[in-house]
Formats: C-alpha cells, structure tokens, sequence
C-alpha cells in the first residue's frame, strides 16, 4: 500500500485475478461511497469532489481505472481517451452495445464488496459515475450490495441515446431496490436527455417537481439553478444552461447538495 500525495486518500490495490486496479480510499467517516472519475482521468476536481462527500459522513473510494493520477488540462483528456481505449475498459464494461455481465462490471462488484468488507454500510454502498462512465456505475444497479446509484451527465451507449447497457436489461433498474439518481445540464451537448428521460418510465414513478436557485444560464456553472424531479427512492436533477460536467468541471453547487443530500437519504442509517 503506498499513500497518495494528498495523503487522506490512501492507494489499494483491488483484483479480481482478471482485472486489478488501484482505489484510493478517504478517511472512514460512514457509509461507503464509489465515485468513479470521468473520461479525463483520475483529477484533482473528482479528489475535491470526494472530498465534500466525505465532510458529509461518507468514506470515499475512487478507482483509478483509465488516464493519470491528478492530470489537468487537454492532456489529461488525450491520457484518458487513450486509456480508456488502449485498456479496453469500454469494451469490458459494456457501454456500448452488450447488456450481459463483462469483466469490467465483475471488478466494479468486486470493488463494491470490497468497500461494503472496510466500511460501515449497513444500507449498501453508493456508486456514482460521470459522463462515460455514468453507465458504468449505473451497471451496478443490479448488485444487491448497492444500495444508492448516481450517473450524470452518461454519454454512453453511444448508439443507444434511451439505453444504459445494464447487465441483464435496463427494465433491471426499475427491478432493483437500489436508489438511482441522475443528472443532467439541460442544453448538454454531449450525454443524451433521452437516457435521463428513461430513468422515470423505468422505475413507472410520477415525479414531485420543485426548483431551486435561478434558472439563468448566464450565470457561472457554480451558481446555477436545478429543477429536480423527485419519486420514492428515485431522483432527477436539470441543471440550467448549456455544460456538461454537472459535478466536477462544471460543478453545480445545488446539483452537489442534491446528491449528498441523497446518499444521506438512502445510506444513512435512519
């Protein structure tokens, strides 16, 4: 085990003797947590990100799957297409055209029973991904040790805008008992609003819609408003304007107060 330079997350290795990938894990603060980081690598943003979910009670873990540890910039982003492809990840997580169980969603089950095995997490753990790999995390709806999933902004099926490649068929993420919650900018150019629409017409809920802050797309990503569709164990989040990355570049400060709100909601102990 070796420590990361921001010495909170600590790096572990976990391997399914098929896959092996390092997880770097935060401070034991409650419930487990797995928020898996974007197309661009394992970045400072999603570390900051981490590290308001775990001011909120939770222990964070955050594989490093594809890209560079606290890369930036376009570089970060070449570093994590070619990872992304050069590894194989796409294709062993099935996010683009297969539904059956791959490589890729049995190490991310392997790593949800590893953070379930070092924290306390008596609701089941939460899983979040974002943009390409929103539908990763979202693979693992049909675990029964999850109990929270959150995809945002999921560019991925790319040639199934409606579809999220769950293991087994979407119809599973109206089965599950899990907690599901997605996200979205509105004018988002790169994720489909179609996938998000579907979540709703999967779980056959009739959402509560409330809004919060102002719905000016002129304003900075941060300051923007949301609308939130709300269902029993179900959650929709708009966020104003045009952007894409709802909760790490383009972070949306209400839209993050929703998702710990959230995983509070279905993980905490009540």
């Amino acid at each position: 085990m070796t420590s990361s330079r921001r010495m909170e997350f600590e790096s572990h290795p976990v391997s399914t003797g098929e896959i092996s990938h390092d997880v770097y894990l935060g401070p034991v603060r409650g419930p487990g947590v797995l928020l898996i980081h974007e197309l661009a690598g394992l970045t400072e943003n999603t570390f900051e990100l981490a590290e308001t979910i775990t001011a909120a009670g939770f222990t964070v873990a955050v594989p490093h799957l594809f890209g560079r540890v606290r890369g930036e910039g376009t570089g970060a982003m070449a570093s994590g297409i070619a990872g992304l492809l050069g590894r194989c990840i796409a294709r062993e997580m099935s996010v683009f055209f297969r539904e059956q169980p791959r490589k890729g969603t049995n190490w991310l089950q392997a790593a949800v029973s590893w953070l379930g095995e070092n924290t306390e997490s008596p609701r089941g753990v939460g899983v979040i991904g974002m943009c390409a790999t929103g539908s990763f995390a979202m693979a693992t709806v049909v675990d029964p040790a999850v109990g929270v999933v959150i995809g945002s902004q999921a560019a991925s099926p790319a040639f199934r805008p409606a579809g999220w490649s769950v293991p087994g068929g979407d119809q599973a993420i109206g089965r599950s008992e899990a907690a599901v919650m997605v996200l979205r900018f509105r004018d988002d150019r790169k994720s489909a609003k179609a996938r998000v629409e579907q979540i709703p017409v999967l779980r056959g809920k009739t959402p509560v819609i409330r809004h919060e802050g102002p719905d000016d797309p002129s304003l900075p990503h941060c300051a923007r408003g949301i609308e939130v569709w709300d269902a029993d164990r179900m959650r929709v989040v708009w966020a104003s304007g045009s952007g894409h990355s709802v909760l790490n570049f383009d972070r949306v400060d209400l839209a993050v107060d929703e998702v710990v709100s959230f995983l509070t909601q279905y993980l905490r102990t009540p």
